[in-house]
C-alpha cells in the first residue's frame, strides 16, 4: 500500500481523524490525536528535507577531517558518548556499513553530551576511549564544537537519545534520521537513487506522533495521571500501534511491572499482550512472558501458567536461559 504524503498524514495528526482499529479490537475506541494532547504539536525544526546544518567540529580524533558537504556524496553523521553503552554496541555495524561502502559514504561519528569540565580533558578522554576501541570504529571520528551540533542536529531534530544517525543525501539534505543499527535499507537505497523521500516523510511524520504520544501517556503515568495515560494507550493499541508488536509488548508490561503505579489497567495490558503474541503467531519468549503475567494479573492463573511454559519451551529449545522465567512459571504455580 503506497502511504500517504506528509500533508495528508500530518492533517490526520492535526484533526485526529480516526485511524484504522487493530485485529480482534474487542472495544470501539476512540482516537485520541497528538493535539489532543500538545495542542501546539508540531514536527521537529530539523525534519528530512531540511539543508543539513554544517558541521561545527573542535578536533578530528582519527580518519580525514570533512569541513562540508560535498555535492554528490553521502555522509552519514553518527553522534555518540563515551559513557553510551548502546553506541558502543553499533561501533561494529557503523564499521560494517563504511567497509562496504568504501569511497560512496562518509561515516562521521561525532562525540555529544560528554561530561568533561574543560575541553582540554574532554579531548583527553576522548582520544583515549577512540584508541581503546579503535578496531570497532573505523570511520572518521570528531568531537564536536562545545555543545554546537548537539543543539543544531538533536535538540533541533527532537531526538533526545543516542546512538542516532542522520544521512544527508547527494543534495546535502536530511533524507533519513534513526538507529544506527537501522541503517542498511535507507542508506541502500540512497546511495542507489531508489530512495523515495516523500514516503520516508510521512512515515517519520507517523512515527514522530505515535512516539510523542507514547511519550506522553508514560509521563502520565509516571506522574500518577492514570486517567489520561490509560485513555492514550487504548488509542495507541487500537490505531497507531495496532501491528507494532514489540511496542505493544513494552507498554503492557510498563503497566503491568511499572515503579509507582498505583492503578493498573490490567485488561488493557491483556489486551495489548494478546494482540503483540498473536502478530508474532505466538513464537516470542518475551512477549509470551508478558501475556502470562497479564493473564495472572486478570485472575486467569491456569492460563498464565501454560502461556509460560510454552515461553520457556521455546527457549530451551533455542538453548537458551530460563531461569527468569521458570521464577515467574513458580509464582504462577504457588499463587502468590
Amino acid at each position: 500500500m503506497k502511504r500517504m504524503g506528509t500533508a495528508a498524514v500530518l492533517a490526520m495528526i492535526l484533526t485526529g481523524a480516526p485511524g484504522r482499529a487493530g485485529p480482534d479490537d474487542a472495544h470501539d475506541v476512540p482516537h485520541v490525536a497528538v493535539t489532543d494532547v500538545v495542542p501546539d504539536y508540531r514536527l521537529p525544526e530539523l525534519w528530512y528535507g531540511s539543508k543539513a546544518p554544517k558541521l561545527e567540529i573542535a578536533e578530528f580524533v582519527k580518519g580525514t577531517p570533512v569541513t562540508d558537504f560535498e555535492p554528490g556524496q553521502v555522509y552519514v553523521v553518527e553522534f555518540w558518548a563515551t559513557w553510551c553503552g548502546p553506541c558502543i554496541a553499533a561501533f561494529p555495524h557503523v564499521t560494517q556499513l563504511q567497509k562496504a561502502y568504501g569511497d560512496r559514504v562518509t561515516v562521521i561519528g561525532v562525540n555529544i553530551w560528554e561530561r568533561f569540565e574543560t575541553p582540554e580533558e574532554r579531548s583527553e578522554k576522548v582520544n583515549a576511549f577512540v584508541a581503546k576501541h579503535d578496531a570497532n570504529m573505523g570511520y572518521t571520528v570528531a568531537i564536536e564544537d562545545g555543545s554546537k551540533m548537539a543543539e543544531s542536529w538533536m535538540t533541533a531534530a527532537g531526538q533526545s537519545g543516542i546512538p542516532s544517525s542522520f544521512i544527508v543525501n547527494q543534495d546535502g539534505k536530511i533524507a533519513w534520521i534513526g538507529h544506527p543499527m537501522s541503517l542498511d535499507d535507507p542508506l541502500k537505497a540512497i546511495v542507489g537513487s531508489t530512495w523515495n523521500p516523500a514516503d520516508a516523510e510521512a512515515k517519520a511524520a507517523e512515527d514522530h506522533a505515535k512516539s510523542t504520544l507514547l511519550q506522553a501517556a508514560m509521563g502520565d503515568l509516571r506522574r500518577g495521571e492514570t486517567d489520561r495515560a490509560y485513555k492514550i494507550m487504548w488509542s495507541l493499541q487500537a490505531h497507531e500501534m495496532a501491528e507494532d508488536a514489540w511496542y505493544l509488548n513494552m507498554m503492557a508490561w510498563t503497566v503491568l511491572t511499572g515503579d509507582g503505579i498505583e492503578s493498573r489497567d490490567t485488561e488493557l495490558a491483556l489486551t495489548m499482550a494478546k494482540r503483540a503474541s498473536k502478530l508474532t503467531e505466538d513464537a516470542e519468549p518475551m512477549i509470551l512472558d508478558t501475556l502470562a503475567l497479564a493473564y495472572y494479573e486478570r485472575g486467569k492463573r491456569e492460563l498464565a501458567i501454560a502461556t509460560e511454559k510454552k515461553a520457556i519451551e521455546i527457549l530451551e529449545d533455542k538453548g537458551s536461559d530460563t531461569s527468569a522465567y521458570r521464577k515467574a512459571l513458580a509464582r504462577f504455580e504457588k499463587g502468590d
